[in-house]
């Protein structure tokens, strides 16, 4: 499947995120699997209206039964940075929710 045909049908099961401003607005957390990065995501939202865009459910939402594989998690990382763009350009406040502990991918 076609990154592009997996993007979009992505992002059609997601909820429009209220309009944040010009070039939308970004947040993301870095930390190790585990230590509560969803956790402070779901604190986020009582306060602050805002898209989630989490490698966990990207990751399902690609394949039912994950397999963790290096070029799966590459797959959903492009995906994750495809969806987060597309939202961006919409002037939407998005929260990304993923490990991102390597530095490469948060440039």
């Amino acid at each position: 499947m076609h990154l592009h045909r997996i993007v979009s049908d992505i992002d059609d099961e997601l909820p429009q995120s209220p309009f944040a401003r010009e070039n939308g607005s970004l947040l993301m957390l870095v930390g190790l699997p585990g230590v509560g990065k969803s956790s402070i995501v779901a604190e986020l939202l009582k306060r602050l209206p805002a898209l989630v865009i989490s490698t966990d459910s990207v990751r399902v939402l690609m394949r039912n039964q994950p397999t963790y594989t290096a070029a799966e998690r590459m797959l959903v990382y492009e995906v994750c940075y495809a969806l987060i763009e597309a939202r961006l350009r919409k002037g939407q406040r998005v929260i990304f929710d993923g490990s991102n502990y390597q530095a490469a991918r948060r440039a």
